[in-house]
């Protein structure tokens, strides 16, 4: 009898174990006002019953904020939200919806990093004359009623807006008809950015698939598929890929207009460095009446446009009426542009639109454009160029650079573009790879002092370093030292498989060294 009251106790001891274990993760209500508050992933899941206002919140790697309804949580104080590349901290809504990360004339001193961020119905992030640091965040699968569907920057007071290592994928921005026959106005699906003073700082983001006006519902004006900027932007080694913009309407009532798929750049100083702005699409159609679309890739409106060692490729500006820019269209308004060193292919019409007399081109490849037909249309100063089909200026070609690949255009071994950039020493090239001829500069995205990647190290734990520019073909090695007269040691090695993509090397856990110093070396 003992026994069998034993073998009964042992199951029933280990069931009540198992119901005990598991009421120990429970979610954390949380709303109103959190005041040096302290969120941990022991405490995780966190519910959002209510609206959040942030006078100061530190959340900590691993922790989930799940927002129950259409709730806001707006940040007046400082917010610091560090999560780790393997344990991110996530924000999402749970029941249709939320209103996004909101940094409301906000304290310095903000941080979101590593962090997931998604499906909210006001943009994912908006920042009202705040400047919160922005790193390694995914701000994906958000909407937005007008402007910037991922992020939105109104900046009044001045500041940098920094957004680094940044995924901004799958926004949108528009919605259904809203029954206006006068016209609508809609920019960014990704990002939208206006800002006084301050510059947006973009560098090793991807700005994937976003969309304006994805239902063609509405009509009126639509720019920037993925990204709108009003004023100051810098954008280094970034990927503007597959963004959308689209407008349809009736005869009769407002244009259909739809501008810079990838980046549309309305005023302020534009600066673009070894960025690749590809695969993006404007659409516009009103029957018989004028719809007009500008600038596939890119399209400058005011202030100024610099290009340095970027790549347009593959972008589209289709209307049934009024087509101008496949790759880039620089307007009349516009103060000065500058495109040094760029690869403009495959873009569905000419690569490149000019309405400005005094836009410079040079050491740059126009080819395959507009099926083989027209590259260059407008006023526009081209030297030291390859230009299929050919055209008037100091030093232009006309010859197949021979691209490793439709989709990767960067010139390989025996092609006319090497060493045939502008004679000065001033454009030499200065790095190989990914640069190939010595003493001279190359024609394209590959040529010239700018050519070269670049390491970036972020400095919280755990130590991330992230390597951008590299091209495929070649064997990287990331290594490292404690003290620079030592040996370095290789901790990764690696290959670029396409054009703009980012190799990083997270440092263990179990490193204690009191440092280390890190280089980009090739594989003998």
């Amino acid at each position: 009898m003992k026994t069998r009251i034993k073998d009964i106790c042992i199951p029933v001891m280990l069931l009540l174990f198992t119901l005990t274990a598991s009421h120990k993760v429970m979610a954390t209500n949380v709303s109103g006002t959190i005041v040096n508050g302290n969120w941990t992933s022991n405490n995780s899941p966190y519910v959002v019953v209510g609206n959040i206002n942030i006078a100061g919140l530190t959340i900590y790697p691993g922790v989930t904020v799940s927002f129950a309804t259409n709730y806001a949580f707006e940040v007046d104080g400082v917010l610091t939200a560090n999560g780790t590349p393997n344990a991110p901290i996530v924000f999402k809504g749970t029941n249709g919806g939320w209103q996004g990360i909101f940094f409301n004339y906000s304290s310095p001193g903000s941080v979101l990093a590593n962090c997931i961020i998604s499906n909210s119905v006001n943009s994912g992030v908006s920042i009202l004359s705040s400047t919160p640091l922005i790193t390694g965040c995914v701000i994906a699968n958000n909407s937005a009623p007008a402007n910037g569907g991922g992020i939105q920057v109104s900046n009044l007071s001045g500041g940098d807006i920094i957004l680094q290592n940044c995924t901004i994928s799958n926004n949108m921005v528009g919605g259904p008809f809203d029954g206006s026959l006068s016209g609508d106005v809609k920019n960014g699906g990704g990002v939208f950015a206006q800002l006084s003073g301050g510059t947006l700082k973009m560098i090793g983001c991807h700005v994937v698939g976003n969309v304006v006006n994805k239902a063609w519902a509405n009509f009126g004006y639509f720019q920037g598929g993925g990204i709108f900027v009003n004023g100051g932007a810098v954008l280094s080694f970034c990927v503007v890929n597959n963004n959308q913009c689209y407008s349809e309407h009736y005869c009769g009532y407002a244009v259909a207009s739809a501008s810079g798929g990838g980046l549309y750049s309305d005023s302020g100083t534009t600066v673009l460095n070894n960025c690749i702005i590809s695969g993006n699409n404007l659409f516009a159609d009103q029957g018989t009446c004028p719809a007009y679309v500008y600038g596939g890739g890119v399209y400058a409106y005011e202030g100024s446009l610099s290009m340095t060692n970027c790549i347009v490729g593959s972008n589209t500006a289709t209307s049934t009426t009024s087509e101008h820019g496949g790759g880039i269209y620089i307007s009349s308004q516009l103060g000065n542009a500058s495109i040094v060193n760029c690869t403009i292919a495959y873009n569905n019409i000419e690569g490149l639109g000019s309405d400005l007399n005094t836009a410079q081109t040079m050491n740059s490849i126009f080819y395959f454009n507009n099926a083989n037909g027209t590259q260059i249309i407008g006023t526009t100063n081209v030297t030291y160029c390859d230009v299929q089909n050919g055209v008037a200026g100091t030093g232009n070609i006309n010859h197949n650079p021979i691209f490793l690949s439709t989709s990767d255009l960067i010139i390989v071994p025996g092609s006319p573009c090497i060493n045939a950039g502008n004679t000065n020493a001033i454009y030499n090239n200065v790095y190989f790879p990914p640069s190939l001829g010595v003493g001279g500069n190359d024609i394209g995205a590959n040529g010239g002092p700018g050519a070269g990647g670049l390491l970036s190290i972020t400095l919280w734990p755990p130590i991330e370093v992230f390597f951008y520019g590299g091209v495929p073909g070649y064997s990287y090695l990331f290594q490292a030292t404690t003290n620079l007269s030592s040996s370095w040691q290789t901790v990764e090695s690696f290959q670029i498989t396409n054009m703009g993509d980012i190799a990083d090397f997270l440092e263990p856990s179990t490193n204690t060294l009191p440092q280390r110093f890190y280089k980009l070396n090739l594989s003998p």
